[in-house]
């Protein structure tokens, strides 16, 4: 019987999962395919979600790098500009201590122009441009600005602008000259309080004089004088809040700010672009 069941047994014909083989009769084939298939498409579709996602990832972390680096543009354009204002600030010093140094050289006497301060007390031109200063590249030297508005254009300190003493005009030499001057030699149009203003005509410095010593402006009455410490001599108008909404076209408001000054007392301090609305 033992016999019989093993014949049986051996008789057995191959199932669908196997064929006949020389080396031991039977070979196993793999399973069905289909399952494989179905995970290849279900990874395939894990795939296509997750590359949506890094998508999205992608674009978020672009506008917040553009919010940052808006952010650090207008951080170092801020550095840029205090870096800007300290090197102004020092090229206005050095040009009042040599306006101070002619004062006492010269009895008392303001320099007609501070071109003319070249080369005996100011070695270097550089020191006569502000790195603030927005004349367009190529202006000419008889078109440069020290107001960006244009306005008293009579008193800026270059080629082709006449003293009214004869023989006092610009050092052209200097070429280009960012700061407005109050006590230059230029022919003065405004006054003062009529028993005080001289008789015409009289340069920006002989009225500014009074002005400083007699007051007589509509903000200080006749012989209430201002203090040396507060009266701009040099200005700068090149660090204004807004200075790029102004041109020759649209003057500078009298409250914009700020303004930089030098005063005969070797002090520096801020204005408004008409000082005498307010200083500080």
């Amino acid at each position: 019987m033992a016999h019989s069941n093993d014949n049986r047994r051996a008789e057995i014909p191959p199932t669908v999962y196997g064929a006949a083989t020389a080396d031991d009769g039977w070979h196993h084939t793999p399973p069905p395919a289909a399952p494989q298939r179905r995970l290849v498409a279900k990874a395939s579709h894990n795939q296509l979600w997750r590359n949506g996602f890094t998508l999205i990832e992608l674009l978020v972390v672009i506008v917040i790098l553009s919010i940052l680096m808006g952010i650090l543009l207008h951080v170092f354009a801020r550095t840029r500009e205090k870096g800007r204002r300290v090197t102004c600030i020092n090229n206005l010093k050095q040009i009042d201590l040599c306006l101070l140094s002619y004062k006492q050289d010269y009895n008392d006497r303001d320099v007609g122009w501070i071109s003319l301060l070249y080369p005996d007390y100011l070695k270097s031109k550089n020191i006569y441009k502000c790195p603030s200063d927005a004349n367009p590249p190529g202006t000419a030297a008889n078109a440069w600005l020290a107001r960006i508005d244009g306005q008293h254009a009579v008193t800026y300190d270059r080629e082709g602008s006449i003293g009214l003493d004869v023989g006092c005009d610009p050092d052209t030499r200097v070429g280009y000259v960012s700061y407005f001057y109050e006590f230059s030699n230029a022919k003065c149009e405004w006054g003062l309080a009529p028993e005080i203003t001289p008789p015409a005509p009289y340069s920006w410095g002989e009225l500014k004089e009074i002005q400083l010593k007699q007051g007589g402006d509509g903000y200080h009455d006749v012989n209430v004088g201002y203090e040396e410490s507060w009266f701009p001599v040099i200005r700068c108008f090149w660090h204004l809040d807004n200075l790029k909404n102004f041109s020759p076209s649209r003057l500078i408001p009298n409250s914009e700010q700020p303004v930089y000054n030098f005063g005969f007392g070797g002090n520096v301090f801020m204005s408004k672009a008409k000082w005498e609305d307010g200083v500080w």
